[in-house]
């Protein structure tokens, strides 16, 4: 039994040496590393380690970030553009003059209106710089008021202008309305004595008040000079069409009186 314990022990001693003498096995190699679609392999990195590390944190951050749909294009400019176009048409429709009434030759009557004269006038209405016609207006000017003045004490007369008649040469054209800018008042040499002070806008006239001083009696011969403004309406907006001046004399001479002297 002493003999055989002596040989399991010698037995025991001679593996313990033969493993320790044997060599270790060779770590396990790593798996190789996953590559995106249609990314090719990297080639076999001999260089700077930072550089390495580099290339590997911006290939896995291509492959963290998924591909963000593209979201398609809303016209949400174009229909501001058109409600914005809706609205300055529907505002420059609602600023438009009315037009103005034609009345015919009922204001040119010399009995009522136009005790101190009257004048007709045709216009070939133009816009746009003057390159389009769009219609043929009639104006009527109607002068009225007293034709007895008093020296240095002002007398007031009444200057209208009304359309006699209208033609339009498109149904796009409503007609026209004016806006009375001036009216002077001359003596028969030229000199101006009075000019409009105040002024109604009516539907079938533009009126004008006209205050005038006379400083020399006598008998004077006069003339007025008017201008006002034409606007062409459409059926949207409006558009400034011609200027118009006219000059009209009066038909009966202004009798001018000396001022009263003081009573006794």
């Amino acid at each position: 039994m002493s003999q055989l314990a002596s040989e399991k022990d010698e037995y025991m001693a001679g593996s313990s040496e033969a493993a320790a003498a044997a060599p270790e096995p060779p770590p396990p190699e790593p798996p190789p590393p996953e590559f995106l679609p249609g990314e090719d392999a990297p080639a076999e990195f001999d260089g700077d380690p930072q550089e390495m590390w580099i290339e590997e944190y911006e290939r896995e951050g291509r492959r963290g970030k998924p591909k963000k749909e593209r979201r398609k294009p809303r016209h949400i400019g174009r229909w501001i553009v058109i409600a914005a176009v809706i609205v300055i048409l529907v505002v420059w429709t609602l600023i438009s003059p009315p037009v103005m009434s034609e009345v015919g030759s009922m204001y040119l009557n010399p009995d009522t209106h136009a005790n101190l004269g009257s004048m007709t006038a045709d216009q070939d209405v133009q816009i746009l710089a003057s390159l389009l016609s769009v219609g043929t207006t009639t104006w009527g000017v109607s002068i009225h008021g007293d034709g007895n003045a008093t020296m240095d004490e002002a007398a007031v007369f009444e200057v209208m202008v009304t359309k006699t008649s209208e033609e339009p040469r498109s149904f796009w054209f409503m007609g026209t309305e004016i806006s009375l800018r001036n009216v002077s008042f001359y003596l028969e040499d030229d000199t101006l004595i009075g000019w409009m002070t105040e002024k109604d806008e009516l539907r079938n006239m533009s009126l004008g008040y006209v205050h005038a001083t006379f400083t020399e009696s006598g008998i004077h011969d006069c003339y007025v000079v008017l201008r006002f403004s034409v606007y062409e309406v459409m059926r949207v907006g409006f558009l400034p069409a011609d200027k118009v001046t006219m000059t009209v004399w009066l038909s009966d001479s202004i009798i001018v009186s000396e001022q009263a002297g003081p009573g006794p």
